[in-house]
């Protein structure tokens, strides 16, 4: 249940409930990979009082205007700073004011320690998104680390660039 509300969560767009199946349960047929989701489903909904995935017979999808996603939340605030009028090079105050933000999202490496031993192709998706996750998380300390020291605020530069290389 929590592979599959994940994905849906990350992957943003509708998904096919034969590619879940296999991905989620390879080892089962079609028939009994479909039964496996449809009951996972029945799990993910029952206690919540609104719908908040989107199925039909032939796909699903997590109805993101009632699911606040911390992940999509810290990459939507790298992004603003990616469209800023500036160079990518350039950190400037509202760079810094984003940066901030995602870091009080960034609690701890995406599902650390879930794995679904048996599904090869969910653990490298979820390893991708794990390591692509911490890749910003590093840059936003580097690029921190370079603002403060520029501004001779030695403090916060050594702060964030220890943070950095850890």
């Amino acid at each position: 249940a929590l592979a599959l509300a994940a994905y849906l969560a990350l992957a943003g767009k509708r998904h096919s409930r034969d590619v879940i199946a296999a991905m989620l349960w390879p080892d089962l047929n079609r028939e009994h990979g479909r039964s496996a989701l449809r009951s996972t489903l029945r799990t993910l909904t029952a206690s919540i009082p609104f719908e908040w995935i989107e199925a039909d017979r032939t796909t699903l999808m997590l109805k993101r205007e009632f699911v606040r996603v911390d992940v999509l939340a810290f990459t939507s605030l790298l992004s603003e700073n990616a469209h800023h009028g500036h160079s990518r090079d350039v950190t400037c105050e509202q760079c810094v004011k984003n940066y901030l933000q995602a870091l009080e999202l960034y609690q701890a490496d995406l599902m650390v320690g879930f794995s679904l031993p048996d599904s090869v192709e969910f653990d490298d998706w979820h390893l991708g998104e794990r390591e692509n996750l911490r890749r910003e998380w590093a840059e936003i300390h580097r690029r921190l680390s370079h603002y403060y020291a520029d501004l001779q605020q030695l403090d916060q530069a050594v702060k964030y660039a220890q943070r950095w290389l850890s």
